[in-house]
């Protein structure tokens, strides 16, 4: 058997690992709900979310593919008790950020798949990142792989998405 070049085989891996993927959005919704990469793309707009600058993890500005967490919200269905946002990440050095739900009306939300025409890796972050925007572009939340609405936000491990989240 011919084996595969370093950079398709890298894409194969890269692949799998995404069709493995599920994002649950659970708590104060109608019903909790997952999705895997391909349901976020194919049933809910795709967005670039360039950045007009660079974030402040890399000197190089990025543009960013994939959908709004405003849409996916709205599609879940919202209980009114709800007050925040929790993202937490699946890997050993992520944690629990929250944001208030009202974040959701004054600004976009991404929930992104792509950087600069390629699926993530682990390393940046992947499959799947929530991007929040900040006062120096928008902020990566990486490796989120659980949303729930809640009414109180957790304030444990809250500054394991890096410095410039845990204000």
């Amino acid at each position: 058997m011919k084996a595969l070049p370093h950079d398709a085989s890298t894409v194969l891996a890269v692949q799998g690992r995404n069709n493995a993927f599920r994002l649950t959005i659970a708590g104060l919704v109608s019903r909790t709900q997952q999705f895997s990469l391909q349901d976020l793309h194919f049933n809910f707009n795709e967005r670039s979310f360039d950045s007009g600058q660079a974030d402040r993890f890399s000197a190089e500005q990025k543009s960013w593919v994939g959908c709004s967490l405003n849409d996916l919200i709205e599609f879940v269905g919202i209980s009114g008790q709800a007050h925040y946002i929790e993202f937490i990440g699946s890997g050993p050095a992520t944690g629990v950020f929250s944001i208030p739900i009202g974040e959701l009306q004054s600004q976009e939300i991404g929930l992104v798949w792509e950087r600069n025409g390629q699926f993530l890796s682990t390393e940046e972050g992947g499959p799947l990142l929530v991007l929040v925007p900040g006062l120096e572009g928008y902020q990566p939340l990486p490796g989120v792989s659980r949303i729930n609405l809640v009414i109180v936000p957790c304030t444990a491990n809250r500054t394991d998405f890096g410095p410039a989240l845990a204000a």
